[in-house]
């Protein structure tokens, strides 16, 4: 990609084509909050959850990677994409840890389990 933002979508269903991995970069090609649907599941994605993700300045509305083979931790960066999306999905993966503590204001919900 050369740094060019994609034009306004509203719906970027890209869910069963077994797309490999998960681009570093992809979310900085789309424009601050003209994305309000965005759909990877069930692509068969391998690796880990990019970092770069969480510094995404676009909102949206639905954010979805569940059904993948996606192993490791949610990265902290991540609490602020979790946050502005209104439906966020990342069932059926196969993470490891907990969420990001800046979810929980740095309160430790291990002790309410």
């Amino acid at each position: 990609m050369s740094g060019a933002a994609w034009p306004s979508f509203s719906v970027i269903p890209v869910s069963l084509c077994n797309a490999g991995t998960l681009p570093p970069n992809l979310l900085a090609a789309f424009e601050p909050g003209k994305v309000f649907s965005f759909d990877l599941s069930s692509n068969r994605l391998s690796g880990t959850l990019p970092d770069t993700w969480g510094n995404s300045t676009s909102l949206f509305e639905r954010f979805n990677i569940s059904g993948n083979v996606l192993s490791g931790s949610i990265p902290n960066s991540w609490a602020n994409l979790m946050l502005n999306s209104s439906g966020f999905d990342i069932s059926r993966l196969q993470l490891s840890g907990g969420l990001p503590g800046v979810l929980w204001g740095g309160v430790n919900i291990n002790q309410y389990a």
